[in-house]
């Protein structure tokens, strides 16, 4: 109710025969409580077990690792030469892939071609009639793929 509208009542109020207060011409205030749904419940989950991870397992089988090799020598002093050595180079691996102990399959990996090229010069003293000394030293050049 606006304010107005009480002053009003308050100052009628002696005036009105069989009223004696002012909760006779104006209710209390009633308060009703409202029920508001209650928020749905959240379901608490057990803790989960604890996850086993099984890694499967590669194991070699088999290798077979073939080389074939080209090499020329030249002398380019009566003592000092160079060396020029190649190879080709076949290799086969077969493997199993096994899991808790058992096979799961198998698998092969097959590498062909040509080595890495090596380089090397050598000194070569003949010492008395039937023996020599040589020192050699050299490198590796990747010029294969294999």
């Amino acid at each position: 109710m606006p304010d107005s509208d009480i002053g009003k009542r308050q100052r009628l109020l002696p005036r009105i025969s069989g009223v004696s207060t002012i909760n006779d011409i104006i209710p209390p205030i009633q308060i009703i409580p409202i029920a508001f749904p209650a928020p749905p419940a959240v379901p608490v989950l057990p803790p989960a077990n604890p996850v086993v991870l099984v890694v499967p397992r590669a194991t070699q089988l088999r290798q077979v690792s073939e080389s074939h090799s080209a090499s020329a020598t030249a002398k380019v002093t009566k003592h000092f030469g160079m060396s020029l050595k190649s190879s080709y180079v076949r290799k086969q691996m077969t493997s199993g892939i096994f899991l808790n102990g058992a096979r799961v399959t198998t698998y092969e990996e097959t590498a062909t071609g040509w080595g890495d090229t090596q380089l090397s010069v050598f000194w070569k003293q003949q010492v008395g009639s039937s023996r020599s000394a040589k020192v050699e030293t050299g490198i590796s050049l990747p010029t294969g793929r294999t």
